[in-house]
């Protein structure tokens, strides 16, 4: 008996062993290997893929057979200074030149997959540009662009010029070394070597003389103001005729414009001009520039141009602001800015230090800026009509004047500095908010004009009193205040 239970321990083990071998081989069937990589959307026979620098391209990797049993895999790039590549195929661009990216299964296959990259280069400048056989001329390279300028009085046949081009392109056309006819502006395109293009047009002049470019720049004027033509025609303009025969136009011995007046006294009345072009600019030989009574909204930065100008009327226009290349005329000495609509006083006026006249009246400005008191050279300086509160003490500073104008603001009161202006000789603050005026007043014995009228004023000092009682008629203030 004991031997046959033996034998049914055996067996029973045995027959267990089987069953759990069974189930363990059921639970974890054998790995599927990676076979085969391969990249989604791309042709193997279509050679290298080609991408531009800074452009990027995101790789997808086809796995065989779709249920591997481990899909991850890894990217790398043979050459990462032409183009990198994540760890999720996404490629990017970063130099010209040729690289390979390769995918590997991480599975232990060694399966692997390569493709070849080439990274074009996307430039197509022009970066040179000369004419063979002259010299002496000045190029200019823009970005869509080029001009060529040869001096005044050049020997230069347009017709038949041969430039040398330097680009970064792969190829240009017309093509460098040719000989072209630049009588017109000719079109030259740049082609990368991604196939990208870019345009240039090419114009090439021999430069006006100072006289001509006065004219062109008078032509220009009249061309920006097509509404303006009747008026303008009347006097003689856009004419053959010399230009000191054109109506307000003032030309030197040699035939530059040094004067230009676009306002008829006769008529009374100005050109009209709605525009004033960049070209005015061109000028510079101009002393004086008159172009009071028109209707012109703004004037352009060129204006800073006009180094000689020393007379600038702009007044009676429909101006909001002014350009602060006006800070550029250091040698303007009269400088008219009334009855228009600015709000501000430009800040570059403080560096006109030859500035003798300066009319701001009749705007919308509201604050008298301290630089004022650097304007030493100031005789006359007009800033009624305005709304004005206030005057910094930096007025004092301007001991030239010989006329102020402040009247018909909103001034309360005046400083002190006021009396430092000994050679005053007018004085206005007629129609303004003071309720008191500065003793200092009293010092200023030059004045023979003191208007002080309509003010809410309730008192003078008397050595205030005492100086008026000397100018007779020129002394204006409300009845009974100096009784």
């Amino acid at each position: 008996m004991k031997r046959s239970c033996a034998y049914l321990i055996v067996f029973v083990s045995a027959l267990l062993g089987a069953i759990s071998c069974s189930t363990d081989k059921e639970d974890s069937p054998s790995a599927i290997a990676v076979s085969s990589l391969g990249f989604s959307g791309i042709d193997p026979d279509q050679g290298a893929v080609t991408l531009s620098v800074g452009d990027s391209l995101k790789l997808v990797v086809a796995i065989v057979p779709s249920n591997a049993t481990n899909k991850n895999v890894s990217w790398a790039s043979g050459s990462p200074e032409v183009a990198e590549v994540g760890q999720d195929g996404m490629v990017r661009a970063l130099a010209t030149g040729e690289t390979t990216l390769t995918v590997r299964a991480d599975d232990g296959s060694q399966v692997e997959a390569s493709i070849a990259l080439r990274v074009l280069d996307t430039e197509n400048a022009i970066t040179s540009f000369t004419i063979v056989g002259h010299e002496g001329y000045r190029t200019e390279i823009y970005a869509d662009s080029i001009t060529v300028t040869f001096p005044a009085g050049s020997d230069v046949d347009l017709g038949k010029l041969t430039p040398v081009i330097v680009h970064t392109g792969k190829s240009i056309a017309p093509a460098s070394g040719v000989e072209q006819d630049f009588t017109d502006p000719v079109e030259y395109m740049v082609t990368a070597e991604n196939g990208e293009t870019k345009t240039y047009m090419v114009s090439i002049d021999v430069a006006l003389t100072a006289a001509e470019s006065d004219r062109a720049a008078l032509m220009a004027i009249y061309d920006a103001n097509p509404d303006s033509q009747t008026i303008l025609t009347d006097w003689g303009w856009g004419s053959e005729s010399p230009l000191n025969e054109w109506f307000g136009v003032e030309t030197n011995a040699e035939g530059r414009v040094i004067e230009l007046d676009a306002y008829d006294d006769d008529d009374e009345g100005g050109a009209s001009l709605n525009v004033l072009p960049h070209e005015i600019g061109d000028l510079t030989a101009l002393r004086t520039l008159y172009l009071g009574y028109n209707q012109l909204t703004e004037i352009p930065e060129s204006i800073g141009k006009l180094a000689a100008l020393q007379e600038l009327y702009l007044n009676s226009n429909q101006l909001t602001e002014i350009p602060e290349s006006i800070g550029d005329l250091t040698a303007l000495e009269r400088l008219y800015l009334s009855y228009n609509q600015l709000t501000e006083i430009p800040s570059s006026i403080d560096k006109l230090t030859a500035l003798r006249t300066l009319n701001l009246s009749f705007n919308e400005l509201t604050e008298i800026p301290d630089w004022i008191g650097d304007l030493t050279a100031l005789v006359s300086l007009g800033l009624h009509h305005n709304q004005f509160t206030e005057i910094p003490d930096s007025i004092g500073d301007l001991t030239a004047l010989n006329n102020l104008f402040l009247e018909n603001n909103l001034l309360t009161e005046i400083p002190d500095s006021i009396g430092k202006l000994t050679g005053l000789n007018g004085l206005y603050l007629f129609n303004n908010q003071l309720t008191e005026i500065p003793e200092s007043i009293g010092k200023l014995t030059a004045l023979s004009y003191l208007w002080l009228d309509n003010n809410p004023l309730t008192s003078i000092p008397s050595s205030v009193c005492e100086l008026g009682s000397s100018m007779g008629s020129g002394f204006r203030i409300d009845e009974g205040l100096c009784e």
